[in-house]
């Protein structure tokens, strides 16, 4: 991942073109597969499975630097910053402390967040609203589908996709998934949950 400046709106900029890039490079593999069938299908989902799981990467880069930056006293977007516990603290020294917590942080475990987040802001914090979205649960639940070969990541995604279209896959492909046009959210699901990740990223950027 290249270098980016240390401020919260570099950080939701930089995420924001991650989101933007792999949406439009899927929009073109689809066209190129729909229209002029000039790739195999085993390209087309490769290419839709790879920008899902390069967002999703770039989601959890994300949080982490967000979080860091606002124990750092850095403001959000809309110039207001996170009353924390610790004052007087620079980005090294808050990665030290949040390892000493726990040395790998899961920042696709949203209920730690929540409470990680509840440890070292006072009173309301950007962060809460996480602990209740069930979509990021199963946005992790199709990166590893994506990543992992296991019976485990196989049902949890099976069950995502019968929970998501009413039916059982008939696939088990998880391209085939997030291409399905869902009437209810006007969208494939690919970009139903992209987009959801771009504004939790809004809300987290806006204290």
């Amino acid at each position: 991942m290249e270098a980016v400046a240390e401020s919260i709106k570099a950080h939701y900029d930089y995420f924001i073109n991650i989101c933007n890039k792999g949406i439009e490079q899927v929009a073109k593999a689809s066209e190129l597969f729909q229209s002029k069938n000039q790739i195999d299908i085993d390209i087309y989902s490769n290419i839709v499975e790879y920008n899902f799981l390069t967002i999703f990467l770039s989601w959890e880069s994300f949080l982490e630097n967000v979080f860091v930056l606002y124990l750092c006293g850095m403001p959000g977007l809309n110039g207001l910053s996170v009353n924390s516990y610790v004052v007087n603290i620079d980005r090294g020294r808050a990665y030290k402390m949040l390892k000493g917590i726990k040395e790998f942080p899961d920042w696709t475990n949203t209920d730690f967040i929540a409470t990680m987040a509840k440890t070292y802001f006072v009173n309301e914090n950007p962060f809460a609203f996480l602990a209740g979205e069930t979509v990021l649960i199963h946005n992790k639940k199709v990166r590893n589908r994506i990543s992992h070969v296991s019976e485990k990541c196989k049902r949890e995604f099976e069950n995502i996709v019968l929970n998501y279209t009413g039916m059982p896959s008939t696939t088990g492909s998880v391209s085939d998934f997030l291409l399905t046009y869902c009437e209810e959210f006007k969208s494939t699901y690919f970009l139903y949950f992209i987009n959801k990740l771009k504004k939790y990223a809004e809300l987290l950027c806006n204290p």
